[in-house]
């Protein structure tokens, strides 16, 4: 990449939740990283495409002293996981590839029918709206950084 490729934004719903989202093509060292990170005052959790296998989680529920993030393992209770391997249990390891098994046997199942309580797939609408948030973020940049409601 030869150009400065960066973006960083903000969100306050109407929840009263706010986040920040920040993507950079350009991220020494970080070559298809994607990383979550969910904060609370009550707890976190973070997932790190690299490490697909895994959720880190920590919450004020641990005894003091033993606080701090734990490995959490995929595992065939998660959603999405079931069926996706030929060694369907905790502690095998996942790669990036195994995960578009994972996302493409939960899409065909939601097709027949075999969703098994999945959330449903994505409408139309979701992507409709996805769109919308894009188009907002780019507003607000065009506008230095001014608010833009989003409906």
């Amino acid at each position: 990449v030869e150009n400065d490729d960066i973006a960083e934004f903000n969100m306050h719903f109407a929840s009263g939740a706010i986040g920040s989202i920040s993507v950079s093509r350009v991220a020494f060292g970080m070559p298809n990283a994607l990383c979550f990170h969910v904060l609370g005052t009550q707890g976190r959790a973070s997932f790190d495409l690299a490490r697909s296998g895994e959720i880190k989680l920590d919450d004020t529920n641990s005894p003091a002293g033993l606080r701090g993030p734990k490995q959490v393992l995929t595992n065939p209770s998660f959603p999405y996981y079931k069926g996706g391997s030929s060694m369907d249990f905790a502690g095998v390891g996942n790669t990036q590839i195994e995960q578009f098994t994972y996302q493409a046997r939960a899409f065909l199942d939601q097709v027949i029918g075999l969703d098994e309580g999945l959330p449903p797939v994505p409408s139309f609408a979701h992507g409709y709206r996805a769109m919308r948030i894009q188009d907002a973020v780019a507003t607000s940049a065009g506008r230095g950084g001014a608010s833009v409601e989003i409906k």
